[in-house]
């Protein structure tokens, strides 16, 4: 009885671990867009500045970056012929599906 108990413990120790990691990452994405013609651009290197996270766009100017650690962060964006651009203050909590 005392081992099956214990066997419950550990389990429940295992899932609420499992779940506190989980809120404590998020997501960002976005679509990057010429500002003049509004044509998404493809290949474009976005980078959360001080971590060694990023993604480039797809052919229709999306992207996705995963597992971003909770809180606030710094967002920039690079492309080959455009002016690099930075946005600060991008929030991002976890739990959130």
């Amino acid at each position: 009885m005392i081992n099956l108990i214990s066997k419950a413990l550990f389990l429940l120790m295992l899932i609420t671990g499992y779940l506190a990691a989980q809120d404590a990452v998020g997501n960002i994405h976005g679509k990057i867009t010429d500002v003049e013609t509004r044509q998404p651009l493809a290949g474009v290197n976005v980078i959360l500045e001080g971590l060694s996270l990023g993604a480039a766009t797809d052919a229709a100017g999306n992207f996705q970056i995963t597992e971003v650690p909770v809180g606030v962060h710094t967002i920039s964006a690079d492309y080959i012929g455009y002016q690099k651009i930075s946005r600060t203050d991008v929030v991002v909590r976890g739990g959130r599906i």
